[in-house]
């Protein structure tokens, strides 16, 4: 952030020969942007109905859409969101924990708190990602950080896997580690073994 002073002499809308010195600070702000992680799903079309699709598009019957049973306007028959990719810009995964979409709630004790933007663990939580890394090549290396709010990287421990979880090999802190098992699904778990809160987590990795 810089700052500059402009000085500026003024005289008196009366006419009189008054020196006035006005000093005017201004900021300069530093805005940094992020790309996240992309998520990309497919979704099955079902009987839901798609003006000019040949099968999907009928119109003068009794109902609408594929075969003639969707009743509305609606989603009859789909099969819901598939996910089939995710990747990073850079290769570089970065979490802030603003939201829970690559938290795996099922795996998860440890405080993923959304509204302090914070991954609060005591004794013995663990925190484990969903994909961050997915069906985008074949993962050879990661290496995994953190910065701290409080507590000290040495209470926690960090394990990586490149295949989904099939298969978790331990790393060291900010150190690359290369896999014995790759695969295309690359997660991240934490475990703690003190109070400790984590304001950012970030993985970068390599692909063969």
């Amino acid at each position: 952030m810089g700052t500059e002073y402009e000085t500026v002499n003024i005289s008196d809308q009366l006419g009189r020969p008054v020196d006035v010195t006005i000093t005017v600070k201004r900021f300069d702000e530093t805005v940094v942007v992020e790309e996240n992680a992309t998520q990309m799903f497919t979704n099955t079309v079902g009987h839901s109905l798609i003006l000019g699709h040949q099968v999907n598009g009928k119109l003068g019957q009794p109902y609408l859409g594929m075969d003639g049973e969707q009743i509305g306007l609606g989603e009859l028959g789909r099969s819901g969101e598939v996910l089939v990719r995710v990747f990073n810009s850079n290769n570089m995964f970065i979490d802030h924990f603003t939201n829970t979409t690559f938290r795996n709630a099922s795996a998860t004790s440890a405080d993923w708190a959304v509204s302090a933007e914070t991954l609060s663990f005591t004794n013995g939580e663990t925190a484990e990602s969903n994909e961050i890394v997915y069906q985008n090549g074949t993962i050879a290396s990661g290496k995994v950080y953190v910065t701290l709010s409080s507590g000290a990287v040495t209470d926690l421990t960090f394990q990586l896997t490149a295949d989904g979880g099939n298969n978790w090999e331990s790393v060291t802190h900010n150190t690359t580690h290369v896999f014995t098992n790759r695969g295309n699904d690359l997660r991240f778990k934490i475990i703690a073994s003190g109070t400790v809160v984590v304001s950012q987590v970030n993985v970068e990795y390599t692909k063969s």
